[in-house]
């Protein structure tokens, strides 16, 4: 992808971000996960992490359209049977305040390998 179209996408996506100004700069805001994974009988089985935002307080805190569905954050790889490991992942926050939960999903092709999730408690 050629280096404006890539910009103008960031900038697309960062437009529906709450942000704090900082002199004459806006700075995104956000969340920071911190994920611990275990992953049994996955070696060299791609495992995809997706996450996804939804809004915790019922109807009057609905989601916008441009937050509807997963979000692709990592391609993980198990090198032995048993592996596990953690990671970072930053969630942006949106540009409306509420309560809201943030789930991930770990995704894999193989039908023997069940797909798992779990949701963060709500945050503001």
């Amino acid at each position: 992808m050629p280096a404006p179209e890539a910009a103008a996408r960031v900038i697309e996506a960062l437009s529906h971000v709450r942000a704090h100004a900082s002199g004459d700069k806006k700075e995104p805001v956000g969340v920071v996960l911190n994920v611990r994974m275990a992953l049994v009988n996955a070696r060299d089985v791609p495992v995809r992490i997706y996450w996804e935002m939804t809004g915790a307080g019922g109807p009057t805190n609905s989601m916008s359209d441009d937050w509807l569905g997963s979000i692709p954050a990592y391609l993980l790889y198990a090198t032995e049977d048993v592996d596990s490991g953690t990671f970072k992942l930053w969630v942006p926050l949106p540009k409306e305040k509420g309560d809201y939960v943030v789930s991930l999903y770990a995704r894999t092709t193989n039908k023997e390998l069940p797909d798992d999730s779990i949701s963060t408690s709500s945050f503001h």
